[in-house]
């Protein structure tokens, strides 16, 4: 009997798009191996990661490639290419790396894909590029998104907020706003406050630490953790996006003259140092 392994991805964003999840393409690969008399011995999967990432930042993956080298098996089993990889650099490394053990890529949802034959390889890599070029369109929408949130809008362009502030969203949980979170901007307030009053930035680190204070990713203050708070401008209502600086619609913590004079004590000391 035909022994295979199979992997499955997904990203956060596809998820979120087209339901296409973890689960599902479990149960799709159950369903192919049942039909056509093959043995499943091992599922490997990546979640939340890009297909364009390297082998070596998916731990899925890396794990079915590594699985491969030290046992017996004939396929590797997917539900579509593009779960193997985004990048067609690495698609090829990923078949060239399976074929030295013979082990066949094999697409249950693409039968026109699966094959050795040279007309079947030429059109794995012709849906590689394409899948690169979709994924490159989608990072080309995120950024032109980012970018009109920032300029035309004066919202934060992406990612976390920052400590002090939390995402504030609608009844269906989507459009967050940034609103200020009271209690942390208590703190930013007396970091900045601290500082201006003489504290060094370990000094303030070793304050909030021995208060069991923990950074916005729940980790222990350093003086880098403090510096960024010090030296971040959408505290005064600022919202950055590459070379757009713009008035925010955020409410500031920090009026713009205390910021001022705590960037010039950041310099000083800097120059001191030097």
């Amino acid at each position: 009997m035909c022994k295979a392994v199979a992997y499955v991805r997904v990203s956060t964003e596809e998820q979120v798009k087209n339901g296409s999840g973890l689960d599902i393409q479990k149960r799709e690969i159950e369903e192919y191996v049942k039909a056509n008399n093959i043995k499943l011995v091992a599922i490997f999967e990546d979640k939340g990661v890009s297909g364009a990432n390297d082998v070596s930042k998916r731990k899925g993956l890396k794990d079915l490639i590594q699985y491969c080298r030290e046992n017996e098996v004939n396929k590797v089993l997917v539900t579509k290419m593009d779960r193997l990889a985004r990048d067609v650099y690495i698609q090829l490394w990923i078949e060239k790396e399976l074929k030295v053990y013979d082990i066949e890529i094999e697409s249950i949802n693409e039968d026109n894909l699966n094959g050795n034959d040279y007309m079947t390889v030429a059109m794995r890599q012709m849906v590689a590029v394409f899948a690169e070029l979709e994924k490159n369109r989608i990072a080309d929408r995120l950024v032109s998104g980012r970018r009109e949130k920032a300029e035309k809008k004066g919202q934060k362009a992406s990612g976390n907020c920052p400590f002090g502030y939390k995402y504030k969203y609608n009844e269906q949980g989507k459009n967050p706003v940034v609103v200020i979170d009271e209690e942390k901007a208590k703190i930013v307030k007396e970091i900045f406050s601290d500082y201006l009053k003489g504290l060094s930035l370990k000094q303030i680190a070793d304050k909030l630490n021995d208060k069991g204070i923990t950074t916005q990713r729940g980790n222990k203050w350093s003086k880098q953790a403090v510096q960024t708070i010090l030296k971040n401008d959408f505290y005064t209502g600022i919202v950055r996006f590459d070379d757009i600086v713009k008035e925010g619609n955020h409410e500031a913590i920090i009026n713009k003259i205390t910021f001022g004079k705590v960037q010039s004590k950041l310099n000083r000391n800097r120059r001191n140092k030097g």
